[in-house]
């Protein structure tokens, strides 16, 4: 048997119903429950958050249905420290018998939170100047082309009023 319990992803299996047979400790420090607990549970049993319920049955669902891995993202407050957001990628695969018949689903929960910051970070800096916080060149344009795109729609004008800043020299 292979040791999970040193992954800092949550890993775990369950059968037909959804019912857990194999957790890692990472598992259990996310729910917070004790082993014991969880095991011979399903989803609704250990997870109060309904959002995630709904996405992890509908990927289970599709997984049992389809034969193939399922995947989402998941936007999760924490509880520990003052609320900060996090952000799981969640992935359902099916377990196969000898027979290649679905037995049960083997899923894996990445947490994802520092990707997701610094994607968020770099998309700022390429939009919006370092030292002003205004808007780059890219980001004006962007937005141009929509309120273009909403002009049209709505039959009215865009006014652009451009503001040229220079530094003095003395």
């Amino acid at each position: 048997m292979f040791r999970l319990n040193n992954s800092h992803d949550v890993i775990f299996s369950c059968d037909l119903n959804g019912t857990f047979t194999t957790i890692n400790e990472k598992f259990c420090e996310v729910v917070g429950l004790p082993k014991e607990i969880i095991i011979g549970k399903t989803i609704n049993d250990v997870q109060i958050d309904s959002g995630y319920i709904k996405e992890w049955n509908n990927a289970f669902s599709s997984v049992i249905n389809n034969g193939k891995v399922n995947s989402f993202t998941y936007r999760y407050e924490r509880k520990v420290g003052s609320g900060v957001v996090g952000y799981y990628d969640v992935t359902l695969s099916p377990l196969f018998d000898l027979r290649k018949e679905i037995i049960g689903v083997i899923g894996t929960n990445q947490d994802i939170t520092t990707i997701i910051e610094n994607e968020k970070t770099i998309k700022h800096m390429a939009y919006y100047d370092d030292i002003t916080d205004l808007s780059r060149r890219a980001r004006f344009l962007e937005r141009l082309e929509n309120a273009i795109k909403l002009s049209k729609k709505k039959a009215t004008q865009v006014i652009i009023v451009i503001l040229i800043l220079t530094t003095l020299k003395q």
